[in-house]
């Protein structure tokens, strides 16, 4: 008696827009890892604008030892950008409750 289990091949990543810089832009959360994430995520600034930051701004630093993680700020401030990743058109406090990253379906 076999015991196979059919396995499903693992999603495709994403195709996201890219800008003239040749960046990737969308929505976080559509593919199997946040490393299928764009270069600029969708985001909503605190005046209310909707734009992208950068992914690696979103990430900020990765602390390696409980202490320095300790000494991390509990929020932080990234630019808000226009899909071409120049235009500044907002800010984007990471940590706060009131502020959110547009995920994908």
């Amino acid at each position: 008696m076999s015991t196979a289990r059919s396995v499903e091949p693992p999603a495709p990543a994403p195709q996201f827009e890219r800008n003239a810089s040749g960046l990737t832009f969308g929505a976080s959360g559509l593919g199997a890892s946040p490393s299928d994430d764009p270069d600029l995520v969708l985001i909503v600034a605190t005046n209310g604008r909707t734009g992208y930051a950068y992914t690696r701004e979103l990430d900020g630093p990765r602390p390696t030892t409980p202490q320095e993680a300790a000494k991390l700020p509990r929020s932080r401030t990234v630019p808000v950008y226009l899909s071409d990743g120049q235009t500044k058109i907002g800010d984007f406090v990471v940590g706060s409750p009131d502020q959110h990253i547009e995920v994908g379906p």
